[in-house]
């Protein structure tokens, strides 16, 4: 394949065999086989491929009795073509984007699904999948700690936040003694127009 999009569908299931997409994230820009930006949903998938490809991340959830949260990722070909890669049994790192575009906290109706809750009764409330909807889009960065003057490697230092007020730092950094390239520091916000991407983008500089 021909530099494909690296798209993941978020999952989430109850016992009772009610199984909805919450929609897919983007996670095409990485560094080292690692996601450093995720935009949800993706901006460039048509319509009908994009609701193909969340069928099919429903099917295979459902055809394997998947219970509670889960992520299906594919990649995805400039023609249109999509092929699985895995399913990650767990709620990751940019789920945070995908409740901010659907208002569906992922976390909290994990754990009550977890309790023998169903998804479309009180108090999870997740609604239908006709119903379940995107508001605008999200964009999770996560700073990578490498210097690109010696040879990109591994680098420590300090990070300044310039406090953008359409920026949320929704992470944490931690030392370790042998430094790690890819930070556990991401920013994350909804995005309604090209100011919120340029504020994004200074705090990032």
């Amino acid at each position: 394949m021909d530099n494909p999009r690296h798209i993941e569908v978020q999952i989430i299931a109850d016992q009772f065999g009610k199984t909805v997409h919450l929609y897919e994230r983007d996670c095409s820009v990485q560094r080292r086989h690692q996601k450093v930006v995720e935009v949800a949903p993706s901006r460039g998938l048509e319509e009908s491929l994009r609701q193909e490809i969340c069928d099919s991340a429903v099917r295979l959830m459902k055809s394997v009795g998947y219970l509670n949260a889960g992520t299906v990722e594919f990649l995805v070909t400039g023609s249109g073509d999509f092929y699985f890669i895995e399913v990650n049994p767990r709620v990751q790192v940019e789920h945070t984007i995908t409740e901010m575009i659907t208002g569906i906290d992922i976390v909290q109706s994990q754990i009550l699904i977890a309790q023998g809750y169903g998804l479309h009764e009180d108090p999870v409330l997740i609604p239908e999948q006709e119903d379940i909807r995107t508001y605008g889009y999200a964009i999770q960065c996560r700073v990578t700690t490498e210097d690109p003057a010696n040879h990109f490697m591994p680098d420590t230092g300090k990070l300044l936040l310039t406090g953008a007020a359409a920026v949320s730092v929704c992470g944490w950094m931690r030392a370790t003694p042998i430094p790690e390239p890819l930070s556990r520091l991401t920013m994350t916000r909804c995005l309604s127009n090209c100011q919120r991407v340029r504020e994004l983008l200074k705090t990032l500089q």
